[in-house]
């Protein structure tokens, strides 16, 4: 995927209509190679990387030496047939930020990572207006080789990490969409206020999720900002549980909220240091009050997990509305999210047979799967 996004394609109406009835059918077969609730169990009892490897392939997954190269390529062919299959590329467009945020904190933490230690950290350089500029991350030696990093890149991504990278240390970031270069500039300027690499996360957080709120609201579907909306805000609800379990401060809190939840953030940082009940009280009129309940236990061994968990069945919940819809974006949308959790099912398995963890424990944490029918 290269740095320029794909031009906006609009099709007439009765057009639309046609081309979304075609890929809700296209989308109903590839539904059918999700996996249901019974095959994952099985997957729980007696099952080593060699037999998930064949489940995976059997179920429409790219071949791989093993379950997570299949997983790492699906992860990318699931957006990259969104991309490819949607009337409007916005819809994969915004989907597609995550990768390119996520790219931008592992290119920005190379490249600082790359100063500890240095005798002369980098620092912002001021423009003739005053605003902060990219500082020069070339050494004696040039500008060191992405390396290693690169394999903790996601994709697809409108900018290629390798480019981000190079773009970013040599200061030739003109030809980066402008949000990623304005956004890089930013992100170090707080990293260097306290050489910590959490400010680059939240910063880089709440922008993309401002960016990815704005352009769902541009695009105008209720299923699709339904669903970052209630994504957001069981982010902020752990977040709220977990600053207060771990005593870590208001101040933390703020830093890293996200903006777009159906609660003002104003209202979650008033609850931050008052009694569980208020917390409870606030969150009882959202979809969030079963999961508010939680706020109780957080604190408690396994209880962050278990936390996950319901809040990713909260998630498929609302994702598995679009099972109701004949034809539209939801059907192919709903897809796409239910086999991203669906991966996320499989690597939670196979990192606790790798590491040997108890197969109970494992089975406690499968999220539920889209086919809940079957």
């Amino acid at each position: 995927m290269t740095a320029t996004a794909k031009t906006t394609r609009s099709p007439g109406p009765d057009k639309l209509q046609e081309r979304y009835r075609y890929i809700s059918g296209l989308v109903r077969a590839r539904e059918l190679l999700l996996l249901d609730q019974a095959s994952l169990n099985r997957l729980t009892e007696d099952s080593g990387p060699d037999a998930i490897t064949r489940l995976l392939i059997a179920n429409g997954y790219p071949a791989g030496q093993d379950p997570e190269v299949c997983l790492s390529k699906e992860s990318e062919a699931v957006l990259a047939w969104l991309d490819e299959q949607m009337p409007d590329p916005r819809y994969a467009d915004t989907l597609i930020l995550f990768n390119d945020a996520h790219n931008l904190k592992l290119v920005l933490k190379k490249l600082l990572t790359q100063w500890v230690g240095s005798r002369s950290a980098p620092e912002l350089d001021k423009s003739s207006s005053g605003s902060a500029q990219m500082p020069d991350f070339s050494g004696a030696d040039g500008v060191l080789p992405f390396g290693e990093a690169s394999g903790q890149a996601l994709l697809p991504s409108r900018v290629p990490a390798a480019v981000l990278y190079r773009q970013i240390a040599m200061r030739e970031t003109g030809e980066l969409p402008k949000w990623l270069a304005d956004l890089s500039v930013r992100a170090i300027e707080r990293y260097l206020q306290r050489y910590d690499f959490s400010d680059i996360d939240h910063l880089i957080d709440q922008a993309v999720w401002q960016k990815v709120h704005a352009q769902a609201a541009e695009i105008g579907n209720r299923f699709f900002s339904a669903y970052l909306e209630r994504r957001t805000d069981v982010t902020n609800l752990e977040l709220l549980l977990r600053t207060r379990a771990l005593r870590m401060g208001k101040d933390i809190l703020r830093r890293a909220l996200l903006g777009g939840g159906s609660l003002a953030l104003e209202a979650v940082l008033a609850v931050y240091d008052q009694s569980e009940d208020q917390v409870r009280a606030l969150y009882a009129p959202t979809s969030l009050a079963a999961l508010a309940e939680r706020c109780r236990t957080y604190g408690q061994p396994g209880e962050a997990a278990r936390f996950s968990l319901a809040s990713d069945n909260l998630i498929m919940d609302h994702i598995r509305q679009a099972r109701w819809v004949l034809n539209g974006p939801e059907i192919p949308l709903a897809w796409a999210l239910a086999r991203q959790m669906e991966i996320k099912n499989i690597r939670i398995i196979t990192t606790y047979l790798r590491n040997g963890l108890p197969r109970a424990q494992m089975r406690d944490l499968i999220r539920d799967s889209y086919l809940a029918w079957r």
